[in-house]
């Protein structure tokens, strides 16, 4: 009989709800109408939800015994590999989500995702493919295809040169994604405190749905994907878009009744320039 110990319980059972959740969300998205970052968001959530079902099968079935007997059958090293080809769209998708954020906040347009989202997508599914590929061809000549098992899932060896190539990669793109979450952080700031006097429905959801993009790319730069953390992944981008359509009543700022309709747009040459100026004129972010 399999055992499991008190940590393996914890994993499997936030592993399972994160799946369930990112589930749901991916049916609301998919059922939703069209809305900025819609496709992007989607991407994410598949990748985040492949990333994390695959870490299951290999602990369900050894449990505690899961390093002594990881290389039993190929399981474990077959769901590492395709646990890896979805860690790099994970990051990607949210990098990419960051740089749409901060475009829409500095340009005040958001219609670049929609020009540009499908071209972007096709670069990072193919870069991926590639690069897999050539970590396969390599890691084929190691033993164990180079994985190791940990108490929780199955990894790619620490000492594996594809690790080089992932962490110098990742720097460079978290310190250019640092770069722009700051930029829209105080573009966030200066709208706020030019709106925070006369506050209202319309405006808070705007900046409310704003800030939860912004605290989510901010997520993803601080989460290591490590064994714990990524089991939370799922639960993180529901709590951040799942709860959209009850209005954005978790953030500190402002209270909007529940079942609140969306304004779903503002041209802004239809606002009275005399009253609103360009600096406190803010974007759409709908994500609902």
């Amino acid at each position: 009989m399999v055992k499991y110990s008190t940590l393996a319980v914890v994993y499997i059972s936030l592993q399972s709800m994160s799946l369930f959740l990112l589930s749901c969300l991916m049916v609301v998205i998919i059922k939703s109408k069209s809305f900025f970052l819609k496709w992007t968001l989607l991407q994410l959530c598949v990748s985040a939800f492949m990333y994390g079902f695959t870490s299951l099968p290999p602990i369900i079935i050894y449990g505690n015994n899961l390093m002594a007997r990881a290389f039993e059958n190929p399981l474990c090293i077959i769901m590492q590999k395709v646990s890896l080809y979805f860690l790099y769209p994970l990051e990607f998708f949210s990098i990419a989500l960051a740089f749409y954020l901060w475009h829409a906040l500095y340009t005040m347009r958001i219609d670049f995702e929609n020009r540009f989202s499908l071209p972007i997508s096709i670069m990072i599914w193919i870069s991926t493919t590639i690069y897999n590929g050539m970590l396969l061809k390599s890691a084929s000549h190691d033993k164990n295809w180079n994985v190791k098992p940990t108490s929780l899932s199955c990894k790619l060896s620490d000492n594996h040169d594809s690790f080089i190539g992932y962490y110098i990669s990742s720097i460079i793109l978290a310190f250019f994604t640092l770069l722009m979450t700051c930029h829209s952080t105080v573009i966030l700031w200066r709208r706020w405190m030019n709106w925070r006097n006369r506050m209202n429905r319309t405006t808070a959801i705007r900046l409310g749905e704003a800030v939860r993009d912004e605290y989510m790319v901010t997520k993803f730069k601080i989460i290591k994907i490590a064994s714990i953390n990524s089991a939370l992944i799922g639960t993180y981008l529901f709590l951040i878009f799942g709860t959209e359509r009850k209005a954005a009543i978790f953030l500190p700022f402002y209270y909007v009744p529940p079942g609140t309709p969306h304004i779903q747009e503002i041209q802004i040459d239809e606002l009275n320039k005399s009253f609103i100026s360009q600096d406190d004129i803010n974007i759409v972010i709908r994500v609902s």
